[in-house]
């Protein structure tokens, strides 16, 4: 038997996978799909659809079913195209040519905004940090373009959506923590384009800072 599609998973990027979805499948979408990929929808956690799709896609992933996902999809919807998709991972021995031209696709994808972090020591908790997890524009980009950005941090804070609205030019929170996490951060511009930037929250500077701290306290 044939495979239904010729687009390979490994060739793609799950955030391609997930904004393609989340474009085009409305709730009732989704529990149709889960329906025709023997998925239970109530299963999945999340109340907004943004994150019942990234659940859906990890599901996907973990039980691999995730060719037959995106299989499903472009079944539904042909004209995606996801193996033409600008976010799709440059094949093996591709020249710097279109490395390039790789790297301008997601640059222009995220309109040149991009998610970092700082943390410092808690001053309340030892062995805690108190992280700032925000937005910043690269080169001529501008982020007075973007309305809001929604983070999730995963199950250490109850699967919660963080929204922060753009204050003066600035977009981001303040959490604490204790051990690294993965961030990932809907970003809405004004013109209702969005996209899904994440930023592994390491604690790799830690020992740097405690060592820094503890030199400036010695007399």
């Amino acid at each position: 038997m044939s495979s239904p599609t010729s687009t390979g998973v490994a060739q793609l990027d799950l955030q391609a996978v997930r904004r393609a979805i989340s474009g085009t499948f409305s709730l009732d979408d989704l529990k149709v799909a889960c329906f025709d990929l023997g998925i239970v929808y109530d299963n999945l956690p999340g109340g907004t659809q943004d994150v019942k799709v990234i659940e859906l896609i990890e599901y996907a992933k973990r039980h691999g079913m995730l060719q037959g996902l995106v299989a499903y999809v472009q079944k539904e919807r042909p004209h995606l195209k996801l193996s033409n998709n600008a976010q799709t991972v440059a094949p093996a021995g591709a020249t710097a040519d279109e490395r390039s031209k790789h790297r301008r696709a997601l640059r222009d994808e995220h309109r040149d905004i991009y998610l970092v972090h700082t943390l410092r020591p808690s001053s309340e908790r030892s062995g805690w940090y108190d992280i700032l997890i925000y937005l910043i524009a690269h080169r001529d980009a501008r982020l007075s373009e973007v309305s809001y950005a929604e983070f999730f941090l995963g199950g250490a804070w109850n699967n919660r959506i963080f929204k922060a609205d753009n204050q003066d030019g600035f977009v981001g929170i303040t959490v604490s923590a204790y051990g690294p996490f993965l961030c990932t951060s809907r970003v809405v511009f004004q013109d209702n384009h969005a996209v899904l930037l994440e930023r592994y929250v390491d604690f790799e500077m830690a020992g740097a800072l405690t060592r820094g701290s503890k030199r400036g306290g010695r007399s």
